[in-house]
């Protein structure tokens, strides 16, 4: 998740960016937040308790987040609303699994 006002540099989330979504601390990020940030942090916030309590980030009428699996989709966060996409590197994804 990206501010619309994040310097126009700023092509995709830092690493480890999402923690002030996930933990809902936005007043600590170092990038501008708005309305769009609060929403996508009520979210991923909600999936994240979910998978906590019971194993399972779905329910609760948000968005389906898909099982992983071998069709390379992953689940991106926007700042307008949770889409499912192709992974776009799968073959880096792909040295990490042989490694671990």
């Amino acid at each position: 998740v990206v501010s619309s006002q994040a310097p126009p540099n700023i092509m995709a989330a830092p690493h480890a960016q999402e923690r002030q979504h996930v933990f809902k601390t936005l007043k600590t990020s170092p990038w501008p937040t708005d309305e769009n940030d609060a929403r996508a942090s009520d979210l991923m916030s909600a999936y994240w308790v979910a998978f906590a309590k019971t194993g399972n980030p779905n329910g609760g009428g948000r968005p389906e987040w898909p099982l992983a699996g071998d069709d390379n989709r992953v689940f991106e966060f926007t700042n307008r609303a949770p889409t499912i996409a192709q992974q776009p590197r799968p073959a880096a994804l792909d040295v990490i699994a042989q490694k671990y």
